[in-house]
């Protein structure tokens, strides 16, 4: 699990983004003033279907890379021209589905300089997030910031739901507003066929079976992408695509007057009234298929359509990396969590006792081992989810455990992070981890280290909680150093010889890493 440095600088500073979508490539190059304050210096949009090669080919062309590098190289000389260092180059759904994905941000380096990101689905999903509650704080509407969360891109279509504020469930879908017409053809698509291909989704099943979604029950519905902005902008008492700022709030009824609108009228008629380029008017109808089946699918409390786009989101994760005022995430990667052991029908008061001792052990070795607060963050998902196994099989629960967690899309959290909380889980009995194993050879060094230092600490807190017993909730936690031993001291009475049985049949790897023998200890109960 690499972890990147951040190199934090003051305000004012300028910097760009680039974002390459599925069918353009858009350069923002702007200035933070010292009150915060941002102004676009110069904004530069290229024209470049990389969806039709990565959605119907699977891997973008010779000529679409070479463009590409092409477009990307007079980005890097107007970049040059401003004096700036600080730039984030991302790429989202066609050459993150693309099979010469590497290739093509090789071809980007050596052509431009720049290190393409690819922005996988749980990150776009964690900045879009981020950006909401901006943007509802800002309105002082927090409080409507729940329900289910609609982002329409031209390549993909990104779910999540949302509790008091909080991101629970995420999922990206391969129905893109022009990705349709990309696989498909122009020529044999229509709003019938694409509402027959949305139904495929059975999206209200899909809410009831992962999310603490409940049938019948009124939720807010929000809509977020340039094909739902556009169809905002066809309501005639909106100037065109002039939403900045705004949380658009359009009654149930209009909505649907609006969808029949677009599904109506032609891309051309669309473009020149809301002003925007082809491939987006093109995004429209499509965009209008997905309201209506929301619409059809889930009873909505209201519609709500805020300006935020990934662009402005990665800007404002890019000012906050740049100024060292992260927000914090953790809240969101717990609920998730949570809710992903609901889905498996997880034992939630066994998983959050296993996760509060794993913690106290974490808390207290950590300064002898440099282990910093995202390992533990790693580590607590990790109880949390560590049986969710058991509902496949109670025999071989680690093993299937790490298929699950291995399969998951967990906001927050990079590839490489889930496949280590992935592996935690799979060695949490007694198999250690192996060089023959596929997996754990695949990690680099240092990730092993980090692999083989919480699978230690998640073993030690499930043994201590086997029995499901209050006792360890009030440890007091002493290390010897000189000694090399780790004192658990429990307050009462209670005979604990069943968990140093099963101590002992467990701390063997703890040991192994942390040099440290693990002796429990029963002291009077403090009056």
């Amino acid at each position: 699990m690499s972890q990147k440095t951040i190199r934090t600088v003051g305000l004012p500073f300028e910097a760009g983004i680039i974002d390459i979508g599925a069918h353009s490539v858009r350069l923002e190059i702007f200035q933070v003033a010292k009150d915060g304050s941002i102004e676009t210096l110069e904004s530069v949009t290229r024209i470049i279907n990389l969806g039709y090669d990565a959605f119907r080919r699977g891997a973008i062309s010779p000529e679409n890379i070479n463009l590409l590098c092409a477009i990307l190289s007079d980005c890097a000389r107007r970049l040059r021209e401003y004096r700036i260092t600080i730039c984030r180059t991302v790429a989202t759904s066609a050459i993150r589905e693309a099979s010469n994905r590497d290739l093509v941000a090789r071809r980007v380096k050596l052509a431009s300089g720049f290190d393409l990101e690819i922005l996988e689905s749980s990150e776009e999903a964690r900045l879009l997030h981020q950006a909401l509650q901006d943007a509802f704080e800002i309105e002082e509407r927090r409080d409507e910031l729940n329900g289910l969360v609609i982002a329409v891109g031209t390549g993909s279509l990104l779910l999540f739901y949302l509790e008091n504020g909080c991101l629970t469930y995420s999922e990206t879908v391969a129905l893109g507003s022009v990705r349709l017409f990309d696989e498909a053809g122009r020529t044999t698509l229509n709003p019938d066929k694409i509402k027959i291909l949305l139904r495929s989704l059975d999206l209200r099943r899909h809410l009831m079976t992962n999310c603490n979604y409940h049938p019948n029950a009124k939720i807010n519905f929000i809509g977020i992408g340039a094909g739902i902005r556009a169809l905002m902008a066809l309501d005639h008492d909106v100037a065109p695509m002039d939403l900045s700022g705004n949380i658009r709030e359009l009654p149930l009824e209009s909505l649907r007057t609006l969808s029949r609108k677009a599904q109506e009228s032609s891309p051309a008629t669309i473009a020149e009234q809301c002003r925007i380029a082809d491939y987006l008017a093109l995004s429209v109808a499509p965009s209008s298929c997905i309201v209506d089946y929301v619409l059809e699918q889930i009873p909505c409390k209201k519609f709500l359509a805020p300006t935020v786009t990934t662009r402005q989101a990665l800007l404002t994760d890019l000012i906050r990396s740049q100024t060292g005022n992260l927000r914090s995430f953790e809240p969101d990667l717990l609920a998730t969590a949570t809710t992903i052991g609901h889905k498996y029908h997880f034992d939630y008061e066994h998983a959050r006792a296993t996760a509060d001792i794993a913690l106290a052990l974490f808390d207290k070795v950590k300064k002898y081992f440099q282990m910093d607060r995202r390992l533990r963050i790693l580590l607590e998902i990790a109880a949390l989810l560590h049986d969710i196994g058991r509902f496949v099989d109670i025999r071989q629960y680690p093993r299937h455990s790490f298929y699950l967690i291995s399969q998951m899309q967990l906001p927050g959290l990079t590839p490489e992070e889930i496949q280590i909380l992935a592996l935690i889980t799979r060695y949490q009995r007694k198999t250690n981890p192996k060089m023959s194993h596929v997996e754990y050879q695949a990690l680099p060094p240092s990730e092993r280290v980090i692999l083989l230092q919480l699978t230690a600490l998640l073993r030690v807190a499930e043994a201590l909680e086997k029995n499901h017993r209050a006792d360890f909730k009030k440890m007091r936690l002493n290390i010897s150093p000189s000694k090399h031993l780790l004192k658990i001291k429990v307050a009462g009475s209670n005979d604990l010889a069943w968990e140093r049985q099963y101590l002992s049949q467990k701390d063997d790897l703890f040991y192994e890493v942390f040099g440290m023998k693990i002796v429990i200890e029963e002291e009077l109960q403090r009056i």
